[in-house]
């Protein structure tokens, strides 16, 4: 095993320590939280990747215990592609990765749009300034 194969492999062992920390603090604490608003309490934790390897890396590591009920699913949108599963009811684990560094773009037809244009004028209108404030 390779140097940086080990400081990864032991940087999963830490995350892994620290999601034990998380559910020991919540079954201690269970009878002090608060409803949730929707639902059920639910993680869905995400780790990036930086390219197709190692998002293939990813789906080989995550397939094992999978089954039809219970997935590897894979789903991409408009900036990422990602594979994630479940872990029990209300838990998830995946990585993703930038969509265009692990998807090829191919065109696949064309479509007409008319052509709009734009004609700014000296005209000026008020627009509302938002600021978030938070306790």
């Amino acid at each position: 095993m390779s140097e940086n194969e080990n400081t990864t492999a032991e940087m999963y062992r830490e995350f892994a320590n620290e999601l034990y920390l998380l559910a020991d603090y919540i079954a201690m604490n269970a009878d002090n939280l608060p409803k949730p608003y929707f639902g059920s309490p639910r993680i869905d934790c995400q780790v990036y990747v930086d390219g197709k390897d190692e998002l293939d890396q990813a789906k080989k590591a995550m397939t094992p215990g999978t089954s039809p009920n219970n997935p590897l699913v894979k789903f991409a949108n408009n900036f990422s592609s990602e594979v994630k599963r479940k872990f029990g009811k209300n838990v998830e684990f995946g990585f993703w990765a930038d969509r265009t560094k692990v998807c090829e773009r191919v065109q696949v037809g064309v479509k007409l749009e008319p052509v709009v244009k734009h004609v700014e004028t000296e005209e000026m209108k008020e627009v509302p300034i938002y600021e978030w404030k938070c306790d």
